[in-house]
């Protein structure tokens, strides 16, 4: 995977990603090159066939890196959507047992 997760966010309609940082951003213009570049290239050498298979594999490495980071950020909201019912009790303070989740037992305790 060449994307990082940190660079972008999931598109609310369709399938892919919108980039919210500069290197989001760098990260779609250098695929963009890699993809039309050797394209054109090609083409300008007559070579139609070699200039579709660049574009086929480019596209289908494109949409495997974009499932990847598609994949790290599902990941990553599950891992915080459980994480809400964690209450953190601090070296300071005393535990709440009137708290629901004292009572069910999904207290844990952080060092640190």
């Amino acid at each position: 995977m060449f994307g990082n997760p940190a660079w972008f966010q999931k598109k609310t309609v369709g399938w892919g990603l919108c980039p919210v940082s500069w290197k989001g951003w760098l990260y779609a213009a250098v695929w963009v090159g890699v993809i039309c570049l050797p394209f054109i290239a090609l083409l300008a050498c007559q070579l139609v066939i070699e200039s579709l298979v660049w574009v086929v594999a480019m596209m289908g490495a494109l949409v495997w890196d974009v499932h990847q980071v598609r994949r790290d950020l599902n990941r990553g909201e599950t891992l915080r959507a459980g994480t809400e019912r964690v209450r953190v009790i601090g070296d300071d303070t005393e535990p709440d047992l009137a708290h629901p989740a004292a009572r069910s037992g999904d207290v844990r305790l952080r060092r640190g």
